[in-house]
């Protein structure tokens, strides 16, 4: 990426150009930040910086970084800034020695105060600044910002980050929007397409509400109530009756759409007292091809979750009522009247055994097969 370069290149001109205190214009020695105090012997006394490319006078022996001589050179008389000897160019070399133990000096990150908590050998810091999490970088969308540690760019850009031109989707994309738009105009987006965005809500519920309708092949539903003790406490304190409602389910694989429903507090002869249960006929796919009115024996079975099957004590009851009344025909509306059982099981018999285990209470809902 173009900015990563170019902070890169900013932190390796920081390891390849430093400027001396005499001349800001002049290239010195290295201002990195050491581990521990540079040795006078590898300091250059005209920038007072460790030595960056050492060369030493033959006559009088002195060190300096080579940038920091060669102004002196190139100006005859050229004197030995230390002991005022005359010095030549012929006879200046690299010290190649001093170099390499300068090189070898530790050093931190230039990012040490954001965070960096890496040393290494000075000659290994360019190396480290090309990959240095902490350097900041421009943003790579070019939103202003460049001050950003490249391993938070991710984060910047991210769906859930802050960058103003990053391109995200819309927030309504789990429901089937596929707009993908910058964030600063996500919001303009989302007040020109309001309608779309219900259209496709109403579509999602419906997808929802088909995924809940659970087919029983074998006759038995079995609906499981958690968070039983909170339920029960909201109906036992609201005025009006307060209804839990199972997913809608099929008897069978072509058979009739049933809910069951049920009052925690109780309904009419079991308000208060009682667990009310009921079941509902509902409007399903296969009513023109079912025997109507419904016929098919249905039992309600309250599960003892005993650790020992052989134990346990489940609460059951049977429908037996009119199957000639109106509870039993053919819905014609979303769905029909329930019928079931206001006195299915006692609120103190609940209590009991393990009806309820973990704050969770389990029923069956057992409805005969239908032979077609």
């Amino acid at each position: 990426m173009a900015s990563v370069s170019a902070v890169n290149s900013q932190a390796t001109a920081l390891f390849n150009s430093s400027h001396s205190s005499a001349n800001k214009n002049q290239t010195g020695g290295f201002d990195a930040d050491f581990v521990s105090p540079v040795h006078v012997d590898y300091q250059c006394p005209i920038c007072q910086l460790a030595f960056r490319e050492p060369v030493q006078t033959r006559d009088c022996g002195h060190r300096f970084c080579e940038s920091c001589l060669e102004p002196i050179l190139r100006k005859p008389p050229s004197l030995c800034p230390i002991d005022r000897r005359n010095i030549s160019r012929d006879k200046v070399y690299p010290d190649k020695a001093c170099k390499r133990t300068v090189l070898s000096l530790p050093v931190k990150c230039y990012n040490s105060g954001t965070e960096c908590y890496w040393t290494g050998e000075l000659g290994n810091l360019p190396a480290h600044m090309e990959a240095c999490r902490r350097v900041p970088i421009k943003c790579v969308n070019n939103c202003g910002r460049t001050d950003i540690p490249r391993e938070e760019m991710s984060a910047h850009i991210d769906v859930e980050g802050e960058c103003p031109l990053a391109v995200i989707p819309c927030k309504y994309h789990d429901i089937g929007c596929k707009v993908k738009i910058k964030r600063n105009e996500l919001e303009r987006h989302q007040e020109e397409h309001i309608a779309i965005h219900l259209d496709l809500a109403h579509i999602r519920i419906r997808e929802l509400e088909q995924r809940q309708e659970k087919i029983c092949t074998n006759g038995k539903f079995l609906w499981k109530i958690s968070n039983y003790a909170q339920l029960y406490q909201q109906s036992a304190t609201k005025k009006e009756k307060e209804k839990l409602c199972s997913p809608a389910f099929y008897s069978g694989q072509y058979g009739y759409k049933l809910r069951a429903e049920a009052f925690l507090n109780g309904l009419g002869q079991g308000k208060g007292t009682h667990l009310s249960l009921y079941v509902v006929i509902m409007k399903g796919d296969y009513d023109s091809v079912l025997p109507w009115p419904f016929q098919q024996r249905v039992d309600f079975v309250l599960i003892d979750q005993e650790d020992d099957i052989n134990n346990r004590q489940n609460k059951s009851w049977r429908l037996s009522c009119d199957r000639n009344s109106d509870y039993f025909g053919k819905p014609n509306k979303a769905k029909s009247l329930g019928f079931g059982c206001p006195k299915f099981v006692s609120q103190e018999t609940l209590k009991t055994r393990n009806y309820i285990r973990d704050n969770t209470v389990f029923i069956m809902i057992e409805v005969e097969p239908l032979d077609m």
